[in-house]
């Protein structure tokens, strides 16, 4: 629906899934529902999988990127003081790489932007394919444009945790966030 009203844009819908212990992990329900998850994970590796769909009027490019994210040891008292910071709470997997959680992660195997929510290399170079010629021949280009958007120095949490879509119109730097609400 997003594309059918914005005929004249490049479309971006991404979102992102956390699996462990082959469940899949999605936002937290509750402060007990976030400290389980967090247990799941705790001193273990699981896999972020992040899917996107770039579209225009010509093409669509779809594709899922797999990282493995290793956890630490983390005491009961550190996953507690973690999930009353609130930042669990709208998180896939009760955590936010970027965030306060960045201090449990032991290892990381794959691409920091896609355990965000957006691998911005992938993206960009389909973006090329689609001949999106306002970008220079820059990741950070990406990084500004959503940072734009959110008017916040960190990537967008938000971005991957909502699922919104972004397009962007040929040409020209305009670039609109489309919510869940606005779809």
């Amino acid at each position: 629906k997003v594309f059918e009203e914005h005929k004249d844009s490049i479309v971006i819908g991404s979102d992102t899934i956390v699996v462990a212990d082959n469940k899949v992990l999605g936002k937290p329900k509750d402060r007990s529902d976030a400290i389980n998850m967090l247990h799941m994970l705790n001193n273990k590796t699981h896999m972020v999988i992040t899917g996107v769909c770039i579209i225009d009027d010509e093409k669509c490019e779809c594709f899922a990127n797999v990282s493995k994210v290793t956890f630490d040891k983390m005491s009961d008292e550190e996953i507690s003081s973690y999930v009353d910071t609130k930042e669990p709470m709208d998180k896939a997997g009760a955590y936010a790489i970027q965030g306060m959680a960045a201090k449990f992660i032991e290892r990381i195997d794959g691409d920091y932007y896609s355990i965000m929510g957006l691998p911005l290399h992938d993206v960009y170079k389909i973006l090329q394919k689609f001949n999106c010629l306002w970008y220079s021949n820059s990741v950070a280009d990406i990084v500004s444009m959503v940072k734009r958007i959110h008017g916040k120095d960190l990537f967008p949490v938000q971005f991957w945790v909502s699922a919104p879509f972004y397009y962007m119109r040929r040409n020209t730097q305009e670039v609109e966030e489309i919510t869940l609400e606005k779809w």
